[in-house]
């Protein structure tokens, strides 16, 4: 998997392979609070080859697995590894951080989400209906 470069959290930290590899780890195992069995099974493990460069290594062929990923973008959100470590899943889940053209400026919990179109997403065209 190859990452844009470029591509900012709305921390303002840049998304990096080991952003990547975390999500793919974590998601895996037992603390993940949302589990991602589909990973579990058909992913073998995550190798961060470089900066800006994943590999997954698979358990056989799995044709899906892209489809699943597109389709699901539960599975596609990226942590902000150095975010997390500092500040938990708990803290995480009341305070997210992530990289698309919109972020959280307020939930509660079962009820609302509040976001706002994010100005420093990378494809500015998508937010100026270009």
């Amino acid at each position: 998997m190859y990452i844009r470069k470029g591509i900012k959290f709305h921390n303002g930290e840049d998304l990096t392979a080991d952003d990547v590899k975390f999500t793919f780890d974590y998601s895996m195992s037992d603390a993940a609070v949302t589990k991602q069995a589909t990973f579990k099974t058909v992913i073998k493990s995550v190798e961060k080859v470089d900066d800006y460069t994943v590999r997954l290594l698979l358990n056989g062929q799995q044709p899906y697995l892209l489809v699943v990923m597109a389709s699901t973008p539960a599975y596609t959100m990226v942590l902000p590894k150095d975010y997390f470590d500092k500040y938990g899943p708990e803290y995480f889940e009341e305070h997210p951080v992530g990289s698309g053209p919109y972020k959280v400026v307020g939930h509660t919990p079962g009820d609302s989400v509040e976001y706002v179109a994010w100005d420093g997403y990378w494809d500015p065209n998508l937010l100026s209906g270009d």
